[in-house]
């Protein structure tokens, strides 16, 4: 068969090209009989003077009505067929739905799309290497693009089985390697979040869902155990909550406890998950404000009390069972509004990451291994390295022993936000730069540096100061220059709170030093205390904020000065020769903690007389 008007062959395609005036036609397709039906249809179209079929109209309108007819049940759309070969693929295996198939299902989503959803039997292979290419250009590695791949590849194997084509066009397609991969970024080690910021990122969300944000750090629970929480697990007099069955997840709803037959659904991770834990006294009155708030008091009537009993605690009339996507939604949106996302911390805080980080605060506080476990609801404790019951043979562990962490989450939240209360004013402070933010505090701006990298002060959020550092020359990941205005006012009111008393470690917090030289500054006079009733000492505020000014002035004056033995150095000598001969015709200071002589460096480089042994 020979090719008619504009066909050519381009190896395993033929090909047409037409042109007419300014209106060009270029397609492809598998076989000659196909490209000469098309090249006629063209000049059909043009000498009636109509608008000539696009590729797609004419494979449905002459190709497809050449074909034998299938049975309509059988897919022969490529985004029906990739469904159907995801669904076989998942009995073939015997796999959850939540794993693999949403996995595929996902993949597909998200880059399927380039075919436009065609008839299989209008599927080539150079259309799925024009695949494959397209995802070597948005920098997916050969294994990634070969799953992608994968997918079109089971689906032209189930058209197959289904008798709609004879071969399959993406067998042997494979991705290309990544001539630059992406290079990752240095991994930064996550530390644990402030009260403050926790504070921060829960303002983000709906009042409704500001107590799960807590719960999961405070708590230390499960984000299926916090959409599992009933009014019925919370115990407003003894401040207890009872974790005992899981949600928002379908799969989290329906499975059920055999050993509990009276629990309708929720069936938690493990046994040591079921757990009564005490919260802090701050925690249990922001529990009770989201009761008031959201489900209005408790009902009299005994057939409304048991309903009201019912309702799950993080809940709304619309959603009676709410799915944990309400928060998954929202939450890189929440991250960026709180300048805790990726750009801005250099590590990633997912929801998991909060439970960890409130298991840090509870390492903290010196709590023992088996209180640990028992407050986070772990089978095997750490500190053992043996099952919770086979501790428990061996360690009798009341539960009221668990108050402990409560204490210890009580001391924490009062040192640092003093309560866990979001109020609209709070959260919607306007940011500070860091010179504003030194004349709020009433510190030296070097102690505002310090105080951000101890995070009492947050950065503002990354989109909200870009054209700040884009106006100032400074790079992305080097450098900020806008402090967030909530954490400032929030460690005003912190420095308040602890203005009344300082203890010895308090006073070494603020100037950013040892017990060991607040001792020293002491004996010396320059700090001034007596000792309370429990024989600590306590600390004047004002005497330790004038050395905290010192100390800052020090540090922003530290390139104008230099060591003795640098200053020997510079001279060919040694210290104590430079001491003895210039000591007292160079100018220079005695540092206030180490008590160290620096001298001038403008001075000591004026020197040029050389050294005379008979001076």
């Amino acid at each position: 068969m020979t090719g008619q008007l504009g066909v050519s062959q381009t190896g395993d395609t033929y090909r047409v090209q037409r042109k007419r005036g300014n209106h060009q036609i270029r397609a492809s397709f598998g076989t000659l009989a196909e490209a000469n039906a098309y090249s006629l249809a063209i000049s059909a179209a043009w000498a009636a003077g109509a608008l000539a079929p696009s590729a797609d109209e004419f494979a449905e309108t002459y190709v497809g009505s050449s074909r034998v007819a299938l049975d309509p049940s059988i897919p022969t759309r490529l985004d029906d067929l990739v469904e159907a070969a995801i669904v076989a693929h998942k009995a073939n295996k015997h796999l959850e739905d939540d794993g693999v198939p949403k996995k595929q299902r996902a993949q597909w989503a998200k880059y399927g799309g380039f075919f436009r959803n065609p008839d299989i039997r209008n599927l080539t292979r150079p259309r799925v290497q024009e695949f494959a290419f397209h995802l070597y250009e948005n920098r997916l590695e050969r294994s990634t693009a070969n799953e992608y791949i994968r997918l079109v590849r089971m689906a032209c194997d189930h058209a197959i089985e289904c008798k709609v084509v004879d071969g399959n066009v993406a067998k042997g397609v494979v991705g290309h390697h990544q001539d630059a991969p992406l290079q990752p970024r240095d991994r930064v080690q996550p530390r644990p979040l402030t009260v403050n910021e926790v504070k921060m990122l829960a303002a983000q969300f709906p009042q409704w869902m500001q107590l799960a944000v807590f719960l999961m750090y405070v708590g230390c629970l499960r984000l299926s155990e916090v959409f599992g929480l009933e009014l019925r697990d919370w115990d407003p007099e003894g401040q207890t909550l009872h974790v005992r069955r899981q949600g928002g997840l379908k799969k989290n709803e329906g499975k059920r406890d055999p050993y509990r037959p009276d629990e309708a659904d929720g069936r938690l991770k493990n046994k040591s998950s079921r757990r009564k834990i005490p919260v802090a006294g701050a925690f249990a009155e922001v529990i009770d404000r989201h009761i008031d708030a959201n489900h209005g008091c408790r009902p009299t009537e005994p057939s409304e009390e048991v309903a009201w009993l019912e309702r799950r605690l993080i809940s709304t009339p619309d959603m009676p069972k709410p799915r944990s996507t309400v928060i998954v939604d929202r939450w890189d949106a929440a991250l960026r509004s709180a300048g805790l996302d990726y750009d801005t911390m250099g590590f990633r805080i997912g929801r998991h990451f909060l439970r960890k980080a409130g298991s840090t605060v509870i390492g903290i506080g010196d709590i023992r291994g088996k209180l640990w476990s028992g407050y986070l609801g772990h089978q095997t404790p750490a500190e053992f390295g043996g099952s919770l019951t086979t501790v428990q043979h061996y360690f009798d562990l009341p539960d009221e022993e668990l108050v402990a962490v409560a204490d210890r989450w009580e001391q924490v939240i009062q040192e640092q936000a003093g309560d866990l209360v979001v109020s609209e004013d709070w959260w919607t402070a306007s940011h500070m730069t860091v010179q504003e933010a030194a004349a709020v505090l009433n510190v030296h701006e070097t102690h505002v540096g310090w105080l951000l990298r101890k995070a009492h002060l947050l950065y503002a959020p990354e989109d909200e100061v870009a054209c700040w550092r884009h106006r100032a020359g400074v790079k992305k990941f080097e450098k900020r220059i806008m402090v967030s205005g909530p954490s400032v006012y929030a460690e005003v009111e912190r420095r308040q709170r602890r203005r009344a008393h300082l203890t010895e470690s308090d006073v070494a917090h603020e100037l950013a030093t040892s017990s060991h030289h607040v001792k020293r500054l002491r004996e010396r006079g320059l700090l001034v205390a007596e000792k309370d009733g429990g024989a600590r000492w306590a600390y004047e505020p004002d005497k330790v904020v004038e050395v905290a000014a010192m100390l800052g002035k020090e540090k922003a004056e530290s390139h104008l000065y230099m060591a003795a033995a640098e200053a020997a150095a510079t001279l060919g000598l040694a210290p104590y020769q430079f001491e003895r001969v210039y000591g007292d015709r160079v100018g220079g200071r005695t540092l206030l903690l180490t008590q160290q002589r620096q001298y001038l460096r403008a001075d000591v480089h004026a020197l040029t007389a050389p050294y005379d042994a008979s001076a």
